[in-house]
This record gives structure tokens, sequence and C-alpha cells, in this order.
């Protein structure tokens, strides 16, 4: 099946149709439905994760309860229950709006909540987890699915809604890292940083992870809520210092550190960008080009990306990234880090005299680069008579509604960063 949904105007025999067929490749290696069989060995009522000799036998247990949170957890709830035996109990916690045709299992309790800013339902529904969390004995088995987005959608209080949605705009305007981000955030509240793993001790913990940030760091993905976080509170305050934002440090405060809560808990990765670009690198050679994965960590400004890479690709190659740019600075324009990314290379093919076509596609995994498109892909014809208006304000989105180009997928994958190609003829 494809995932890309639009393609008007490609043909099967042109560069851009290779690339198409690339990002196909990498999203369907990162489908739900293929990753929870693929990853998760069932066995009775045992179960273990690939990679990791741990079995979970969930007749053992009196309780066995479910909580996912991030883009995409009602279908990864709803998968997980459905593949495991003896499941009492399941919560997703997941963006409202956010389509999926995966089915919602008839167990599964969907909260949904504001993205990328929190809002009174995130409170409530957040709230509604740790009551049930609080329940939980020595006796139980908690599983928990976390997923790119959980920063925004786990908020305890009005305090850290406010104050934590303040110093993300901030924050992202003067160029902060995720990491960085996140650790502030972890530091704002009592959900992040460990705080659903408080709330679910004495239970057996099972965290499943799945990275949407660079280095895989699973207390940076949705700022840790069911790990032990390794800042401090003077880490946050540096932070804020870095950035001039030195009216928040007041509102900072401790992480879980009492280490008896994690001695019953295990944290896993259950899958990253690395699970895509694998399969686009097989796809890559299959339509005849010389493919290497550059990195799987990539992190820049948006426009500038790629203009080292522009210049060094030769005929015949293709680059794959994953990672997670940004747009800083003053942000007039509409559009997303994925979209600029393309059009900043097409700016800088626009200033080349290069032989023989480029193609240069970045999509969010997730299907939503902050408008209701993934990204784009453009080549070196599209590269002409580009108005460096659209570049400075931002204003990617309207750059590529009037010119062709924005990609939309199948909201069917897992958020696992942004993946981006370069291909060269």
């Amino acid at each position: 099946m494809s995932y890309i949904i639009e393609r008007e105007g490609v043909r099967e025999d042109d560069l851009r149709s290779s690339v198409i067929r690339v990002f196909d490749a990498g999203l369907e290696a990162i489908d739900m439905e293929h990753i929870i069989p693929q990853k998760i060995h069932v066995r009775d009522h045992s179960f273990s994760i690939k990679g990791d000799d741990h079995i979970y036998d969930t007749k053992y247990f009196k309780r066995v309860v479910v909580v996912g949170v991030g883009k995409g957890a009602r279908g990864v709830v709803s998968l997980f229950s459905g593949h495991v035996e003896g499941v009492d109990e399941a919560y997703a916690l997941d963006v409202k709006g956010y389509a999926s045709s995966i089915s919602t299992h008839e167990m599964v309790q969907v909260y949904e909540g504001t993205h990328p800013h929190p809002s009174d339902v995130n409170i409530k529904a957040t709230q509604h987890i740790i009551t049930v969390l609080e329940t939980c004995s020595e006796d139980d088995l908690v599983i928990f699915l976390i997923l790119g987005g959980g920063s925004s959608l786990l908020c305890g209080d009005e305090k850290e809604k406010d104050v934590g949605s303040d110093l993300f705009k901030r924050l992202t305007n003067k160029g902060a890292q995720i990491r960085e981000i996140n650790i502030v955030r972890k530091h704002l509240s009592s959900v992040k940083g460990g705080g659903l793993a408080k709330a679910a001790y004495p239970a057996t913990i099972l965290s499943l992870v799945v990275s949407d940030v660079c280095g895989n760091d699973l207390g940076t993905v949705a700022s840790g809520p069911s790990v032990f976080d390794a800042s401090r509170k003077e880490d946050a305050v540096a932070i804020l210092e870095k950035y001039e934002c030195h009216d928040a440090i007041p509102f900072l405060q401790e992480t879980v550190k009492d280490e008896r809560i994690f001695e019953r808990s295990r944290a896993l990765l259950l899958a990253c960008n690395e699970d895509a670009l694998v399969a686009m690198l097989e796809k890559g050679r299959e339509e005849g080009f010389q493919t290497k994965i550059i990195s799987t960590a990539f992190q820049g400004e948006a426009s500038k990306l790629l203009s080292p890479y522009l210049t060094t690709i030769r005929p015949g190659e293709m680059y794959l990234f994953g990672g997670e740019s940004l747009v800083s600075g003053c942000i007039g324009g509409e559009g997303g880090r994925n979209q600029e990314v393309v059009l900043g290379a097409l700016s800088e093919l626009s200033k080349q005299s290069l032989k023989g076509d480029i193609c240069v596609g970045s999509i969010a995994s997730d299907g939503k680069d902050n408008v209701p498109v993934a990204g784009a892909i453009g080549c070196s014809a599209d590269a002409k008579d580009i108005d460096p208006s659209y570049v400075k304000s931002h204003n990617s989105y309207h750059f590529f509604k009037e010119r062709g180009g924005h990609v939309t997928i199948k909201q069917k994958c897992l958020n696992v960063s942004d993946l981006i190609v370069v291909a060269r003829k």
C-alpha cells in the first residue's frame, strides 16, 4: 500500500517518484500495525520485547493496566491490548483530532487533549490517569506506552499549563533544542520526569518508548513521565538563564529522585527513526541509487540544514537523514520545519549551477508539519524564480500551496522524528 496520499503530476519514472517510493518504504516500517507484532512477541499469556530477554507473564499479576500517552496513543494502546493476552484495563491520552484508520479496541478508554499547548482538558485527562495509577498495588503490572507529543498532553495543573506554554513558545523562538525544553518542562511538572511512575508505585512497571527525539534518550521523549530523570533542577535553571527566561526560575521544582520507585521498573525502546531509515536505505538501493544514511540525529536551522550536502551529493547518490530541525527567530509566516527544510534547499539550489536533477523531500512521520500536511518534496526544476520573502518570513506553506509539492500521508505511523531524502540523478 502507499502511505503518501498526495502525488499529483508525478510520473512513475521520474526522480520525485523514486523519492516517494523511498518514503513509502520508511512509513511502512513504522506502521503501528506492523511494529506491534514485530516487536512484541506473544506466547499464551506471556510476552517479551524484541531484543530483550525478560518475559512478562500476565497471569502472574492481579491486574494488568496499560496507559498510552502521545500522538497516536489510541491506536498503539488498541493494538497492544488486542495483541497481548491478559490486559484488564487500558487508557490512552491522544491528541484531539489525530486521525487514524486503526480501530479503537473496546477496552480502551480514550482521553483527548490539545497539542502543542495544553489546556484544561489536558489537566482533567491527566488527573483521571493519575487517579487510576494510584489504585495500583505491588501485585499489578503497569505498561506505559510513551510516544512523542506527551510533553504537551500530560499536564498536572494550571501552573504547569500557563508557565509551560509560555516557556515553550519563548524557548522555541530562541532556538532551544527539544532536550533543553523538556528538561525545563520536567521541572515545572508533577507528572513528567518520573511522575507517572511515582503514581503507579509499588506496581511492576514496563515502559515501552517510541522515540521522536535525536539520540533516543528515553528521559526526553514526552519529558520522561515513567522513567528516572537524570537531570536536576540546577540544569533547568542553567537553561532558563542561557535563554534569558529568568522570570520562570521560581516555578521550578525537583523531579522524582526516590530510586525505590524505579526498582521494579524497566524502560525499553520500542521504535525510533532507525526503523524507518533502514527500510528507506534498502528501497533506495532497489531504486538504483548509491544510498547512505547520513545521520539518525540530524539537527540544525531548517532553512540551512541541507546546504552543505547539495553540492557534495554526486549523480546516482541518495542521502537519508532522520532528526529534528528548528525554525528560530521571529516566525510570521505559516508552515513547519519540514516544509522549510525543502524551501531552504530549493532556495540554495536556485543559486547553484549543478548538472542533473536534485530532489529533496522532508516529512514529519506523524503526518503534521504544523499545518495539515506532512511536509514537501521539491526538485531542481522548482528552484526557479523563488521570491526570497517566502524564506525570510518562514512562509513555506503558502509557497508549496501555490507552486505544488505538499506531501500528505496516512496517519497510521508511529511518530519517530522527521525523515529527509536528498537524491540526485
